[in-house]
């Protein structure tokens, strides 16, 4: 079941992140970061316990319960995405080959919005650096 299902997500929502469905996000020599439209996500796993009041003692109830609501609006209008890195493989019968992801990031990433500044595209480009760094003995695997 899609997230978009489990909270109600608009049809306008949906296609915004359907049309996303997959997008270049850096690009470098042999490798590419992906973003692709987080299908499998589902809104209890994004929450976890964030707003349970069982767990979160020290907020109010009422500000747990907006706060919640607040999330939903946020992955309703921005949907969730992951990220993935990839590198070419010139092999006939090969091209495109994944190296890393991660997954269940809210909204499409922008670098000049700080909510969407997702973390991993930093770490992904950084396995790219890695890989061309002199005299190294960590190398991004490929499968």
């Amino acid at each position: 079941m899609k997230n978009a299902d489990l909270i109600g997500t608009s049809t306008l929502a949906l296609k915004k992140q359907r049309s996303k469905a997959m997008r270049i996000i850096f690009e470098y020599k042999e490798y590419r970061i992906v973003e692709h439209a987080d299908e499998c996500s589902d809104i209890k796993s994004l929450k976890g316990d964030s707003y349970n009041p069982s767990v979160i003692t020290d907020i109010p109830t009422d500000q747990l319960q907006k706060e919640e609501r607040d999330f939903e609006r946020l992955v309703n209008t921005n949907g969730v995405f992951g990220y993935i890195l990839e590198r070419w493989n010139p092999s006939v019968g090969k091209g495109w080959e994944h190296v890393d992801s991660c997954w269940g990031f809210v909204g499409a990433y922008d670098s000049k919005v700080e909510d969407f500044t997702h973390y991993i595209v930093e770490e992904l480009k950084q396995q790219i650096k890695v890989s061309y760094a002199p005299n190294t003995t960590h190398r991004p695997t490929t499968p």
